[in-house]
Formats: structure tokens, C-alpha cells, sequence
């Protein structure tokens, strides 16, 4: 465990470590003794900073991949939106974020198989009684995180509604952060929000009382993995490795029910299915 001031130092050192020299990355984890991950603090229950310590599902994952390779695993946090920017920048070895394995992103980074299933869902206040269903979001507020999963599904679900000429969203916001956005719901100043279930189960289960999903969207999922960069092959062969053998084990399906209150059956090869 860290302090989050060690942790930003680690963060500060690690950056400028990650100039590697070597020309594969798998073989520079291995001689560092160190497996450097990147993630967005607030990305749900994928990968987030508690007091003292980064935690999550995604972290649990790099936890067995560290473990399968006998190396320490270290943190570094990323600006929102900059996720990726940043490995291609070498900041770190792997990207953490709940990321949908969407076309755009495969064309500047390789996606590990998957490791949840993102359906598309709505998140709206316990006491909101109106909207049981997707299609009662005509007419609301509805806010996203950029460049998010959610922000996809939310636009490609707004165009659904309108189609024929229908209602669609009264007004559509963007929030660094889903915390950000979850606190704007809470103060009623937006209706719902949009993003992918498993991080909305896991927020029902950590807050309960607090907010209710709406699901049901059909046609608008995505899967969820880690990104390397494209030249990374031997980096994304090992995780693909150790990650097959979680799901054959059951560990996988263990940190699904941990983190998310349901598993998913998964794919071990997946291909997008955002634009």
C-alpha cells in the first residue's frame, strides 16, 4: 500500500523511467522488476484511488499479471481523457480504464480480450419514479463522461430517438468525471446519466439508496479490456494468457461478482462494437 504522496512520486520517477530502452515491452517489465499501469482515479469500480491505495477490478487484474510475471506493481494516475495519450507517451505499460474495444481506439492501441461486458444502461435518483425504462429518457437532462463508453452509447441511443422524427434528449452534458456527473444528479441539476452497466451495479452496491439503474438497451454494448500499444505484442500475448486461464479457474468470474454483483460470459477474441 501507498500514501498518496509516495504514490505520486512513484508517478513522477515512473514517467520518466518509462523512456525505455528497450524495444519490447514485456522484456523492460521484466528487467525493471516493475509492471507500470495507468488509470483515470475515477473510473468506477474498473480502477479508482481509496485513501492510501489504488483499487478495483482492473487493479485485482494487474495484481495476477504482476504475480504471473514475479515483478511489483506500481500506479500512475492519468488526467481524464488523457488515458491514452499517455501510453503512447510511455508513461506507463498498460491503460486501465474501462474502455470499450471501439474501432476508433483499435486504430492507435491494441485491446487485451475482453474482461466485462459494457450494456448500455441509465443511471437516475432512487427516488425518481418516472423513468422505469430507456425510452422514458425522451424529453430529460442526460450527461456523460467525454469520450466515454456512456458518452458513445448516449449519442448513438439519442439518434434511436429522434429517428422518425421522435424526442430525444432535452440536453446533453459532458463531465470530466462520472463522479461529477453522479453529483449532478443528485443535486437534480441533470435527470440520468449514461454508461456501461457493470459500473453502475458496482456504485448500486457500494451506495445503496442512492441511485437506480434503468437498463434494457438493446443493440448498444460494448466489450471492456486493457489497452497496450500496437508494437506491444509480446506484452498483450502474456496478459491475453493469464487472462484465459482467470477465466478457467474461476478467478475471473470472482472478481466479477467482487466488483460488479454479476459475472459475464466472455469471449476470449472479441471485436468492436462502437464506432
Amino acid at each position: 500500500m501507498w500514501s498518496w504522496l509516495s504514490h505520486m512520486l512513484h508517478g513522477a520517477a515512473l514517467a520518466a523511467q518509462t523512456d525505455f530502452t528497450f524495444a519490447d515491452a514485456l522484456a523492460g517489465i521484466k528487467a525493471r522488476k516493475r509492471f507500470v499501469v495507468g488509470i483515470e482515479a475515477d473510473c468506477g469500480p474498473l480502477g479508482f484511488l481509496q485513501p492510501g491505495e489504488a483499487t478495483g477490478f482492473s487493479i485485482d487484474i494487474a495484481k495476477e499479471i504482476a504475480a504471473s510475471l514475479d515483478v511489483e506493481l506500481h500506479t500512475v494516475r492519468a488526467q481524464p481523457g488523457g488515458i491514452l495519450p499517455a501510453l503512447l507517451a510511455w508513461k506507463f505499460d498498460v491503460a486501465l480504464a474501462g474502455m470499450s474495444l471501439a474501432q476508433s481506439r483499435l486504430e492507435k492501441v491494441s485491446f487485451s480480450s475482453p474482461v466485462a461486458v459494457g450494456t448500455m444502461a441509465f443511471l437516475v435518483r432512487a427516488s425518481e419514479e418516472k423513468i422505469t425504462k430507456p425510452e422514458e429518457m425522451r424529453g430529460k437532462i442526460v450527461a456523460a463522461q467525454p469520450g466515454s463508453f456512456g458518452d458513445h452509447s448516449a449519442r448513438i441511443f439519442d439518434e434511436r430517438l429522434r429517428s422518425g422524427g421522435g424526442e430525444g434528449f432535452r440536453d446533453y452534458k459532458l463531465y470530466d468525471s462520472l463522479p461529477d456527473a453522479i453529483a449532478a444528479l443528485k443535486d437534480q441539476r441533470i435527470d440520468g446519466v449514461a454508461g456501461a452497466l457493470p459500473a453502475f451495479q458496482a456504485l448500486v452496491l457500494e451506495q445503496p439508496g442512492c441511485c437506480r439503474i434503468v437498463a434494457g438497451v438493446e443493440g448498444i454494448e460494448a466489450r471492456l479490456g486493457m489497452a497496450v500499444r500496437k508494437d506491444d505484442r509480446g506484452l498483450l500475448d502474456h496478459i491475453n494468457a493469464v487472462l484465459a486461464k482467470m477465466r478457467s479457474d474461476g478467478r475471473l468470474r470472482a472478481l466479477q461478482l467482487k466488483w460488479f454483483g454479476a459475472e459475464y460470459t466472455l469471449p476470449e477474441v472479441d471485436l468492436p462494437t462502437l464506432p
